[in-house]
């Protein structure tokens, strides 16, 4: 990925640059600093795509099954969610690796009517699973709200509509509701990392940038459910985070350490470069302005990320080394897909999962296991 040479173009986080921006955030400036490596390993994505359906009966006074019924809820009684399911069904689990193997539906397809009753096929591809922002989680799990019809969660943004067909519109809806989903809740992941920064006594510095980043989110949501409304033609925004009555803090240091590297040095380094990729191959305005923004607000999420885990090991020492290490370690097998298949909706910021899963390999290991290697190697010798 090259930097651009118009002037009036965007200047967009290449992997270098945001591995030079991640090396000064943990103190080391210079790319000849670089220490250590990993070894990638054999293990990747299972073999995709996959098929799944889902069926719904049609309320009183609906006649015709609707193209897509995820944005047709209203015309159903009753709507059996259904979503891929995965050829292992502990895959994440048995693999130990938090970075691949996600979900993506790419198409819904009207089956059959029988009587009341819709049925659909859903194809599915196997993704990056590099959510938008930092979705606060719960048993491993990102928190996301419902959606729902309500016009005060988007922002002044229309797309360009004309060269897109029904089925075109629905598939984009779906994918920016998705990263709508992910940013709102965000703002829920970001203050409750604010809270345990404060409950292990982290400077202020580290506490205001968490809770700017906190805002950028309601920024980054609004976009997204602006885009997503667009594209179903109702205006799209989130029903209530479906918190619980409590939400779990890290008990300890090494867990605030674990948690912000996976989620804040590792996957918004992720989402900041897969912005910048499908930002180079965007030609609608809007999608462009959504995803310039997100690309250099969640590269300074990213970096915020990596200067709270060199504070996390300069206070916690070898039990917050030993942990990041064995994060890092398992970060490093992943493979990279066989071919990549350009996408008919990357105008619109939508790539396929072969070319976001390309950008993913290479951003981990050209950028974020170097940088990790010489932050514990520099604490180590410290």
């Amino acid at each position: 990925m090259s930097e651009q040479s118009n002037s009036d173009a965007p200047i967009l986080p290449t992997r270098r640059m945001l591995r030079r921006r991640l090396l000064a955030a943990i103190g080391s400036a210079s790319l000849g600093t670089l220490s250590g490596c990993w070894s990638a390993g054999s293990s990747g994505c299972p073999s995709s795509p996959l098929v799944d359906q889902v069926a719904g009966t049609l309320a009183d006074g609906a006649e015709a099954c609707p193209p897509n019924p995820f944005y047709a809820a209203d015309q159903f009684s009753d709507l059996v969610p259904a979503y891929c399911t995965p050829p292992a069904e502990d895959y994440w689990r048995d693999t130990g690796d938090p970075y691949w193997g996600g979900i993506q539906v790419t198409d819904v397809r009207l089956l059959r009517k029988l009587g009341d009753e819709c049925r659909y096929e859903l194809s599915c591809d196997y993704t990056p699973d590099c959510p938008g922002g930092r979705p606060i989680h719960r048993d491993g799990a990102p928190v996301l709200a419902e959606a729902v019809e309500r016009p005060d969660w988007r922002a002044s943004l229309t797309p360009n509509l004309s060269n897109l067909d029904e089925a075109d519109r629905a598939r984009l809806a779906a994918y920016w509701f998705r990263a709508a989903s992910e940013e709102h809740s965000s703002i829920a992941g970001f203050n409750r990392l604010a809270m345990e920064l404060l409950a292990h006594g982290a400077p202020p510095n580290l506490v205001q940038a968490t809770l700017r980043a906190a805002l950028d989110e309601v920024a980054h949501a609004q976009d997204a459910f602006a885009l997503a409304s667009a594209f179903t033609g109702q205006p799209l925004g989130p029903a209530g985070l479906p918190l619980g009555p409590q939400v779990e803090l890290s008990k300890t240091l090494v867990e605030l350490a674990v948690s912000t590297a996976r989620e804040g040095a590792v996957g918004e380094a992720l989402a900041a470069q897969l912005a910048a990729s499908r930002l180079q191959r965007a030609t609608d305005p809007a999608v462009r302005a959504v995803l310039e923004r997100v690309a250099q607000e969640e590269a300074q999420h990213a970096e915020l990320a990596w200067r709270i885990l060199r504070w996390a090991l300069e206070i916690g020492g070898a039990p917050v080394h030993t942990a990041l290490s064995a994060v890092f370690d398992e970060l490093a097998h992943s493979s990279p897909p066989t071919s990549v298949q350009p996408s008919e909706l990357e105008s619109h910021g939508m790539l396929g999962a072969d070319a976001d899963s390309l950008e993913v390999h290479q951003c981990i290991h050209r950028v974020l296991l170097p940088v990790a290697a010489t932050l514990l190697a520099t604490q180590r010798a410290a």
